[in-house]
């Protein structure tokens, strides 16, 4: 199951994306399930980049 959302960069991500803090941020989170069961969870952060 994937989902993806528009996120407020933390302190933690705005230092290492270069931003400032509250800049958007795309956020997408997996979780891998195998019978059931959640086996792992991968989080994943990019730029919001605006058209134009």
């Amino acid at each position: 199951m994937t989902s993806e959302r528009e996120i407020a960069a933390s302190p933690e991500l705005s230092a290492l994306f270069g931003v400032e803090i509250g800049a958007t941020l795309i956020g997408q989170q997996r979780v891998i399930r195998r019978n059931g069961v959640v086996e792992s969870v991968v989080k994943s952060y990019w730029l919001h980049r605006s058209e134009g």
